[in-house]
């Protein structure tokens, strides 16, 4: 997967997945506010975000919202408690043209090689079965 720059809705910054993603394992959530089945991840999204963090996981929440983007994400990120960037990924029509579905998440391992795509909803344990595995990749440990 390549890396992409794009702004965060939050702070505005421009978030660039390349520096932020070095020697991480990676988890790109590509979704929408309103998207049912998005909203309905969340909550696992954001409890695996937090507790992964420190063992070396990035989460990034890429919206694909077109209509108001920045303040629809920002009131979704409040809502939700969201604890990772959301990045506006509708500015870039390529990848709006790109997903066929939302939610879409994308697992990439410690060399930025994509592990794993999940369409439609996560399972959580079946998520943090695969993060656990590619974080124990890197540590040396075999799955």
């Amino acid at each position: 997967m390549a890396p992409f720059e794009l702004p965060d809705a939050i702070s505005g910054n421009t978030y660039r997945l390349g520096e932020r993603a070095l020697g991480k394992v990676v988890l790109v959530n590509y979704w929408a506010t309103w998207c049912p089945p998005c909203r309905a991840e969340q909550p696992a999204l954001s409890r695996i975000a937090t507790a992964y963090r420190a063992r070396g996981l990035e989460v990034v929440g890429v919206s694909l919202d077109t209509d108001d983007p920045p303040a629809a994400v920002r009131r979704y990120g409040a809502e939700y408690r969201v604890p990772y960037p959301l990045v506006l990924g509708a500015e870039d029509a390529a990848l709006t043209f790109s997903m066929r579905a939302v939610p879409v998440t994308i697992l990439l391992d410690r060399r930025g090689r994509i592990a794993k795509v999940i369409t439609g909803s996560v399972d959580e344990p079946t998520l943090i079965a695969d993060v656990e595995a590619l974080l124990r990749e890197h540590e040396g440990v075999s799955p």
